[in-house]
């Protein structure tokens, strides 16, 4: 399975918010309402936001303040809100993004770069074709897409370990205090598998899926896109058990693109082709207790990409397609 191909992104789930940014914030249920409680700046009103990208953009995260983004041409941007600056430019596409203290890490080509303040430099080269980026205060990992291998890089020592090999690679991996979630796409046979961060090795939690795309978490529940003869969206119990629960099916030909979740629901990307204006694409907001699902936002001419979510607002990229008036960009939708 080819990674650059227009129409089936490479994403992840890199949408982590600093821990360590000083000061809280409390927002009522009227996103203008803000409640100070003691922080240097005041945060201001949530606004919808569009911006237009040079190219179309692959991996998202959210930074604190700022959303920051990688595209096909190699390049890294960032938009805090008042200014979108491009950080950096590489020649191999960006292929995943991940925020951990008061530093972003990102992968191009085989190398691993870190971004400390303003500056960016190789962390780790020679990783063969990292993807799926993610970090925490101790370790990256990385999907080797090319070799099937799923890989911890000390933050300290940049020693790596080899914590699962030839897996069956499926597009998704995320992470949460203590494991990593990887989609297995072995022929016939796929399945979610969790990973111990400091041991490896792959436990399966839900098996067996037809077709395993992204996945993601949150305290209790993990949710998977399962493309399939028919595209559909899943929710199981993190730590494997009962049946997982059907969220949303029969969404016949549609090309599921990417998800994010929060505590209460999942939004969900994706796009299907159409006769005469290319793809339609879709975003979906699904509530984990399946009573609602909501459309957010809907465009011809563009596929819509990655997914990303915080506190006040969703993400998301759009894919640019060849003949296109429509421009590839980044949105934003407050909650």
């Amino acid at each position: 399975m080819g990674r650059g191909a227009l129409l089936i992104p490479l994403v992840a789930l890199s949408c982590g918010e600093r821990s360590d940014i000083g000061g809280v914030v409390l927002a009522s249920s009227d996103a203008s309402e803000i409640i100070d409680v003691g922080v240097a700046d005041v945060v201001p009103p949530c606004a919808d936001a569009v911006l237009t990208t040079t190219h179309s953009a692959t991996f998202i995260a959210v930074d604190g303040p700022r959303v920051l983004w990688g595209t096909q041409g190699g390049e890294l941007w960032s938009h805090d809100g008042a200014a979108t600056t491009l950080i950096v430019t590489e020649p191999s596409p960006i292929a995943g993004i991940a925020v951990s203290g008061q530093k972003v890490y990102f992968a191009a080509g085989s190398t691993i770069f870190e971004l400390d303040g303003e500056t960016v430099s190789p962390f780790l080269g020679n990783q063969g074709d990292p993807l799926f980026v993610e970090a925490d205060d101790q370790a990256l990992y990385y999907m080797d897409f090319t070799h099937q291998n799923v890989v911890r890089i000390d933050k300290t020592t940049r020693m790596t370990r080899q914590l699962l090999s030839a897996f069956g690679r499926g597009p998704g991996m995320t992470m949460d205090e203590t494991s990593l979630y990887v989609s297995s796409g072995l022929v016939g046979r796929g399945s979610i598998l969790r990973i111990t961060k400091t041991v490896g090795g792959g436990q399966q939690i839900v098996a067996p899926i037809s077709s395993p795309k992204h996945v993601t978490v949150n305290a209790t529940t993990l949710v998977f896109l399962d493309q399939g003869n028919v595209a559909r969206v899943w929710a199981a119990d993190k730590l494997g058990g009962p049946t997982p629960v059907l969220l949303l099916g029969e969404l016949g030909n549609e090309q599921l693109s990417d998800l994010s979740l929060d505590a209460t629901s999942v939004y969900v990307t994706s796009w299907v082709n159409t006769t005469n204006n290319g793809p339609h694409s879709t975003l979906r907001r699904i509530a984990l207790d399946g009573s609602k699902t909501e459309i957010l936002a809907q465009a011809d001419g563009v596929a819509f990409n990655e997914v990303c979510n915080d506190a006040t607002a969703v993400y998301w990229t759009s894919v640019n397609v060849a003949g296109s008036s429509s421009a590839a960009t980044v949105q934003k939708k407050c909650k």
